[in-house]
């Protein structure tokens, strides 16, 4: 049995939302998560975006290490007022990788997901993003920005 959600693309990854009902035990098995990946076997690299169709989901972060390469985990934080997101991005490409949250972003917002701000003309999604440094598995071509 598949249940139907909204339709995503996502750098490439086609997130439909459609979730088996069976337990497939992965991340899937959670009712409103949908996860889609693409990977670039040449480079050695990928992405996975997390996304929650229903509306969001409340999260938290713990950053550690001495140079993480992250974006909006901030927004995650232990005092933070906000503690949702619409989307979590996981991504090889060190920090040209956290490119891939800025289009999930922009695509989320024109799917109409987001948090609605008074006098904001388009709803802004909450993606944060973690990327892993394999910046040295196909340098310099890592560093190429992708046409």
């Amino acid at each position: 049995i598949l249940t139907q959600r909204p339709k995503l693309s996502v750098a490439g990854v086609l997130l439909e939302g459609r979730r088996r009902m069976q337990t497939q035990n992965s991340l899937q098995d959670v009712y409103g998560v949908s996860v889609g990946n693409a990977s670039d076997e040449a480079r050695g690299t990928g992405v996975t975006v997390v996304f929650f169709p229903t509306e969001f989901a409340n999260a938290v972060v713990d950053v550690r290490g001495g140079a993480p390469c992250t974006r909006e985990t901030d927004t995650l934080s232990r005092g933070s007022t906000l503690g949702i997101v619409h989307a979590i991005v996981l991504t090889g490409g060190s920090v040209f990788g956290l490119d891939a949250a800025s289009e999930t972003a922009h695509l989320l917002s024109r799917s109409g997901v987001g948090i609605r701000i008074p006098n904001c003309p388009c709803p802004i999604p909450i993606v944060p993003a973690a990327a892993i440094f394999d910046a040295l598995v196909d340098f310099p071509a890592s560093c190429e920005r992708a046409h």
